[in-house]
């Protein structure tokens, strides 16, 4: 264990066997809909769309019989992850937190003016079906992997015609965990059957 580990809000101990330990926070992780990636062993990377993205690092330590596992938050919703971290400790939680639900408003002027690579992903929640898809497609080039996601996710469900040409690179090479939910989104735009308006 490092001499001077400045320790995260969730730690876990053990003093059981590592492996178990590890497997049981890794379970609890998975029933909470949280992907597993590895940056090297007994360093982990916990990430989920729930609808919020989350980007946290989890990491083991042992120290004479004691395994401590350190998981903190590197990005994402902060209520969104209060859930897990309480889902991790085993805490009996009902049900996810859940924001007021905002009502897609009427797409104007204003909202494609918040529409930029750098836009948080709650704007998403503001975009309804009306939302014209090119200003949403030229998101898609250069935004972060999560608002390429949320992008993809409002084009889908857009009643607008969708080019989807633009899409279809989209579609293929999911290596990262956003990338096979940026995939997963473009695939249900690419399968979609545009609306006729004829």
């Amino acid at each position: 264990m490092p001499e001077y580990w400045h320790w995260s809000g969730l730690k876990l101990t053990s003093n059981g066997p590592p492996l178990e330990f590890r497997d049981a926070i890794f379970a609890k992780a998975n029933e909470a809909k949280v992907h597993i990636g590895i940056k090297s062993p007994w360093w982990y990377i916990f990430e989920s769309v729930t609808p919020r993205y989350i980007l946290a690092e989890c990491r083991f330590f042992k120290h004479r019989t004691c395994t401590h596992a350190d998981i903190n938050l590197l990005e994402g919703d902060r209520f969104a992850w209060a859930f897990i971290s309480r889902h991790l400790c085993g805490d009996p939680v009902r049900k996810m937190y859940t924001r007021p639900t905002i009502k897609s408003i009427r797409t104007d002027k204003r909202l494609e003016a918040m529409v930029e690579p750098d836009m948080d992903e709650d704007i998403f929640d503001l975009i309804g079906s009306d939302f014209l898809p090119a200003k949403l497609m030229s998101v898609l080039m250069s935004a972060s992997p999560n608002i390429k996601r949320c992008a993809l996710r409002a084009l889908y469900h857009c009643d607008v015609f969708v080019d989807k040409t633009v899409i279809e690179p989209y579609c293929q090479g999911g290596v990262t965990f956003l990338e096979k939910r940026i995939q997963y989104w473009a695939k249900k735009i690419v399968q979609k059957k545009n609306k006729s308006f004829l």
